[in-house]
């Protein structure tokens, strides 16, 4: 039993770095920070409430004036636009990183763990009573293994579909003057209103 072991962690090892894929794409999570100036933010945090019900998306996280939602990636774009107008945008962040390798990776370690788990299974079948025991706490250890790496797979796959806001409103009773902002792809011109400078 224990050669058999040593053997398939020897083979484990072999597999993830012969057939671990060289790049992976198409799992990104991408995450916005938004910093918005409004009159009243209990108001504007009603507004985004109903935005991310209409946009098929919930409420992750909501405490005094910051609030998370959650919509799907399809729906990302048009919600952001619809949260610049909701209010003056002081800063904007955005966040992205990509877990296509992460996913591969996992997807190898599981392949591997479920023909481990296989093989495990055929030997328990055809092993003494003395041997019991051990198999029994091997495939046990086995099957936890596979559904924890199964869970993360899911996890990154969810995310990847998904889009997160996080918000956080400032009070300002002159803050309606301000809602109309002209956007630069440059975040260092937004965030010293050049943009809004030369656009009056």
């Amino acid at each position: 039993m224990a050669k058999f072991l040593k053997w398939w962690m020897a083979f484990f090892l072999y597999t993830l770095a012969v057939f671990r894929p060289a790049f992976a794409s198409g799992y990104k999570v991408t995450s916005y920070q938004l910093y918005l100036v409004h009159p009243q933010p209990e108001k504007a945090i009603y507004q985004i409430r109903k935005l991310a019900a209409a946009k098929q998306g919930y409420t992750l996280f909501l405490q005094n004036s910051q609030i998370k939602i959650s919509v799907p990636k399809v729906a990302a774009k048009s919600t952001l636009q619809k949260l610049r107008g909701l209010a003056y945008v002081n800063d904007e962040v955005v966040l992205s990183s990509d877990v296509g390798k992460t996913v591969l990776s996992l997807q190898t370690k599981l392949s591997v763990k479920k023909k481990y788990l296989q093989d495990l299974k055929a030997i328990f079948e055809e092993s003494d009573l003395n041997e019991t025991l051990e198999m029994e706490k091997e495939l046990s250890r086995a099957i936890q293994e596979t559904e924890q790496i199964q869970g993360q797979i899911q996890k990154h796959q969810a995310s990847s579909q998904r889009v997160l806001f996080s918000v956080s409103i400032s009070r300002d009773s002159q803050a309606n003057h301000l809602q109309k902002r002209h956007y630069s792809p440059y975040r260092w011109v937004n965030r010293l209103g050049i943009a809004n400078i030369y656009s009056k």
